[in-house]
């Protein structure tokens, strides 16, 4: 030390000088140096104390010179500083000031900075030595001021520094600080997370007896840091043995982790017990941890516990991150999706890391899915991970579940997301897309059939069968939708293909093809496909009957009426329905007729009018009846059955021609005045009607025969048909006409007879009302799609009530036919334009409908919302709103709002909605892992005496697969039987019996494992 130093110095210098002064002063001063040996004797014994006294003696009573002040001034703030003197900073602040060049002022400063390093002040101490000129001190005193600075800065968080001092202690020579410096670079190894280095240094000294405790205590954190788990696990027991306080429990906690990687849990949960049980404060980290083990150990309640506490009132960061995937995992295990789902969504909202991030995402999305049906979410999932490798694999499963649902149109669009299709892939699409197309046809959506068909088409590389009912069915719907040619050469294919030919489709197929070419009007092709149909196929009497009356009517139309009357005869001598009899009767009499063979035409038509039924060609048939008894001069009979026709039959289209025949008959026996009622009632009742030009000229001349021009055009004055006909009046004439045809409800002729009118006059006044007319008979003839385009040139060109009607009528086949956003825009026009209340009434729920078809579930419950607040509202359909209120909550998967809904619903389980809503209940709970709860329900639902079959068997299915979650096999399997022996399918979507056998094979597989 320095001081020791100096004081060894003065010890040997002032006494010589002192004895070579001593004969040169006063007797007095003689005490100054018996003084001052004194005082550095008590100096050097470490008596500071009394040396202080001493030098304050020396100071006080004596004459110090110059050369001992100094060394007496340095013994005294080293008395100070040794004995903790209340002002020694002030003191030492006077020293400096005076003695700041002394020669052992470097070695009091160090003494000082010891004085609050003792104190364990290592701020003061540190600040002290960074001002310690370290080459003006001794060898010793460098080594003491490089440990002491070096810890100073370790506890003031210089690691950089402290390490590089420790650094510099080690590479000297042994000294006392050696074994602490090795130590403190070892924990300062450890703090760099330099464990290799810390476990080396510390290793050197685990043995010492100040610190090998706690270098056991570092190596083993270091061991377990570098993954030597099973270190960790050997050592922890003797290590707790030899640290004190909280190092026991973190020992503890060292080992219970060590435990868990070595894949020993329930180690590693005694261990984890014992750190809690010792007293520690358990932090977030802990219990993330606990949760972790119990995970492991398939303690999901404790698990879900503990994570649960380390989130609450935490801030959002990577560890509350984990521990909301890692929840969400053991709610999964617990069989509740719906808090699942709530804590995948929690961990997929953070950004801290990104792994769990997307792997949440996915799960959330999935579940989103699975309870809501709600596709969005993997959606943004995608759109957020477009590289992820996940798009195939997520567009598969939603196609999959759908295609379990019956969701056709949404496992297209689905399957058709996916880039690479495996040939499973490829024969769904195949499947979904014919079924979706079958769902179209059979609304009479031919158009949007023909789409997906082709679809179908496109993917039937491994299914060649569906393959070639999927052409038979586009045929079809080509032929229905006016594509004949198309029609004509699919079905020419399916005629050349061997394989088609085993079908029950294939006489089908050459009904149809008749059919077409009879739309081509090449009657001669027609007539060989129709024979070739009735040469196959002998069990079906309607199409057999079509068939032949098809044949019969393509010889007629050939001219060849002796084939045609033959085999329209064969048909009307069948005992079968009225209309196609009659119709037979009637075209075998007219073929008849142009043989001619008046007299088996008479017969035939006597036959006809005898029936007197309500046919289409009724009418037709006893008006040519009455032209035949005038070309035979039988015109009493002719009388007759004109007037039969006009008072009995009724029929407008015949009213004006029966009344023309029988103005002509009364005219030919000179009773004019009979003929000009009956004409006049022509020109008078129907002066549109185009009878009514050749009832004037019968008028005409009955009023010339009787040489009266006079009256005659006096009449045309009185009638108001003096003049010759505006472009108006011929339009009302040709509309006339057409509309009577309409009225007659001949809806093929008066598609014809429309579409006519429509192409000479197609801004005319009539036009729209046309239109009307024309969507009409389509909508009879079961062309929707056709008749939704009539109506659509209504909406555009007409006014008043019709474009209310046809509003209503276009908004209705758009719903029909599955266009809902055109049926939400057609019922919202309605509801601005309708005068009549009704039709408002119908638009708004119509809007509503549409909304939640469409899967528009916010517009939905605004819609819902507007109908359950309207007065003058149903019952029933106050009820319908609440489901759809009810299911767009489910969908959008605000379930607390949608469950008291669904349970007021469920109330009445025998009406459809009420039913369903029971079964939605019981899948929520079931989905939220309450399966004794589900059992409850279930069989409460059953003992209402439901007759809503189709959703009793439903939640017996919810039923067994909570049995197969409780692994309660026997009883799975005894209700998914009950199911399958008892239940009744409800129509072609029932997809009952598909679930059970799904699931029995399952347990069939199951057992076989």
């Amino acid at each position: 030390m320095v001081l020791k130093r100096f004081i060894t110095v003065l010890a040997v210098t002032l006494p010589l000088c002192w004895c070579a002064l001593s004969q040169e002063v006063p007797q007095g001063e003689k005490d100054f140096g018996r003084r001052l040996e004194r005082v550095r004797e008590l100096y050097g014994n470490d008596m500071y104390q009394a040396a202080r006294a001493g030098i304050d003696d020396i100071f006080r009573q004596c004459s110090v010179p110059a050369s001992v002040e100094t060394e007496l001034a340095t013994y005294r703030i080293v008395c100070d500083i040794r004995l903790g003197s209340p002002n020694v900073d002030a003191l030492m602040d006077e020293y400096r000031d005076k003695y700041r060049y002394a020669p052992d002022y470097m070695g009091v400063l160090l003494m000082y900075a010891g004085y609050y390093f003792d104190r364990k002040e290592y701020a003061g101490a540190l600040e002290i030595l960074e001002t310690v000129e370290y080459p003006l001190l001794s060898r010793k005193d460098k080594t003491k001021f490089l440990f002491q600075r070096s810890f100073c800065q370790l506890r003031a968080g210089q690691l950089a520094e402290a390490r590089n001092g420790f650094d510099l202690l080690l590479k000297g020579s042994h000294t006392p600080y050696t074994t602490a410096s090795v130590y403190y670079r070892g924990y300062i190894a450890y703090t760099d997370n330099d464990f290799k280095r810390a476990v080396k240094l510390l290793s050197s000294i685990r043995n010492d007896a100040h610190y090998g405790a706690y270098c056991e205590y570092y190596i083993l954190e270091s061991k377990l840091m570098l993954g030597d788990y099973r270190y960790v696990a050997d050592n922890s027991s003797r290590i707790k043995q030899l640290v004190e306080g909280d190092m026991k429990a973190k020992v503890a906690r060292m080992a219970s982790q060590a435990y868990y990687r070595l894949g020993s849990p329930e180690e590693a949960k005694e261990w984890f017990e014992s750190y809690s049980s010792s007293g520690a404060d358990i932090s977030r980290k802990d219990n993330y941890y606990l949760g972790i083990i119990s995970y492991s150990l398939e303690s999901y309640r404790t698990a879900v516990d503990a994570f649960t506490k380390a989130v609450t009132g935490a801030p959002d960061d990577s560890l509350s991150q984990s521990a909301y995937m890692h929840m969400a995992n053991s709610y999964l295990k617990l069989k509740n999706k719906h808090a699942a789902m709530t804590y995948y969504k929690k961990a997929a909202d953070l950004r801290f890391d990104a792994g769990i991030r997307e792997e949440s995402f996915f799960n959330y999305a999935k579940l989103a899915f699975d309870l809501n049906s709600d596709i969005v979410p993997f959606q943004d999932y995608l759109e957020t991970y477009p590289d992820s490798g996940r798009s195939d694999e997520i567009y598969s499963y939603i196609a999959t579940s759908y295609l379990l649902e019956k969701k056709y149109k949404s496992a297209i669009n689905a399957l058709n997301s996916i880039r690479r299709l495996t040939p499973e892939m490829d024969m769904n699409l195949q499947k979904a897309a014919f079924l979706r197309g079958m769902e179209l046809f059979d609304r009479g959506a031919y158009g949007g059939a023909a789409v997906d068909f082709r679809i179908a088409l496109n993917h039937s590389s491994y299914n060649s069968a569906l393959g070639l009912l999927t052409r038979f069915w586009l045929a079809e719907a080509y032929y229905r939708s006016g594509k004949v040619d198309e029609a004509v050469k699919i079905n020419d294919y399916l005629a050349g293909n061997s394989a088609f030919r085993s079908f029950k489709e294939y006489p089908l197929m050459l009904y149809g093809q008749g059919y077409n070419y009879f739309a081509k009007e090449d009657y001669q092709r027609a007539i060989e496909w129709f024979y070739r149909f009735l040469e196959c196929h002998g069990t079906d009497m309607d199409l057999i009957i079509e068939a032949k009356l098809r044949v019969g009517d393509s010889f007629f139309m050939l001219k060849d009426y002796a084939k045609a009357s033959s085999v329209y005869e064969e048909v009307a001598m069948v005992d079968y329905q009225d209309d196609q009899v009659i119709y037979a009767a009637y075209q075998c009499a007219v073929a008849c007729g142009l043989l001619p063979d008046l007299e088996k035409k008479m017969k035939i038509l006597e036959t006809v009018m005898d029936r007197r039924i309500d046919a289409p060609v009724y009418s037709t048939a006893v008006y040519e009846l009455g032209r035949t008894y005038v070309q035979r001069g039988m015109n009493d009979k002719a009388e007759r059955c004109f007037r039969y026709l006009l008072d009995e039959v009724a029929d407008p289209v015949y009213n004006g021609k029966a009344l023309l025949e029988l103005g002509m008959l009364y005219s030919n026996e000179g009773e004019y005045d009979r003929a000009l009622s009956c004409l006049t009632r022509i020109v008078e009742d129907m002066p549109l009607s185009e009878d009514t030009e050749n009832a004037l000229a019968v008028i005409e001349s009955l009023y010339m025969t009787l040489n009266k021009p006079e009256e005659y055009f006096a009449y045309l004055e009185r009638t108001g048909l003096s003049g010759t006909k505006t472009a108006d009046e011929k339009e009302l004439m040709i509309f006339n006409a057409a509309e009577q045809i309409f009225l007659s409800g001949d809806y093929a002729a008066a598609e014809k007879s429309l579409r006519s009118f429509i192409a000479q006059y197609p801004d005319g006044q009539k036009t729209p009302l046309a239109y009307f007319y024309l969507g009409e008979s389509l909508s009879a003839l079961d062309r929707k799609e056709a008749a939704a385009e009539a109506y659509s040139e209504v909406m555009d060109k007409g006014s008043g009530s019709f474009v209310e009607l046809s509003t209503l009528h276009y908004a209705e086949i758009c719903y029909g036919l599955e266009h809902y956003d055109r049926a939400v825009s057609a019922y919202e026009s309605l509801y601005e334009i309708a005068r009549l209340e009704n039709n408002r009434y119908v638009a708004m729920m119509g809007v509503m409908r549409s909304y939640y078809m469409n899967e528009k579930y916010l517009s939905a419950l605004e819609a819902a919302a507007r109908v359950e607040s309207s007065s003058g509202v149903s019952d029933e359909d106050r009820t319908e709103a609440e489901y759809i209120m009810a299911k767009s909550y489910l969908a959008l998967g605000r379930r607390d709002e949608a469950l008291p809904l669904l349970r007021s619903l469920s109330a009445d389980s025998f009406t459809c909605r009420g039913a369903e809503a029971a079964y939605l209940v019981i899948q929520d709970t079931y989905d939220a892992g309450n399966f004794e709860e589900v059992e409850n329900l279930v069989y409460a639902f059953s003992d209402s005496q439901t007759n809503q079959t189709y959703w009793l068997a439903k939640s017996f299915i919810v039923l067994g697969d909570s049995f197969a979650e409780r692994e309660e096999w026997n009883q799975a399997r005894a209700t998914f039987e009950s199911v399958r022996d008892g239940y009744e399918p409800q129509g072609p979507k029932d997809d009952v019996l598909e679930q059970v056998a799904m699931r029995l094979a399952r347990l069939d597989k199951m057992n076989e494992q």
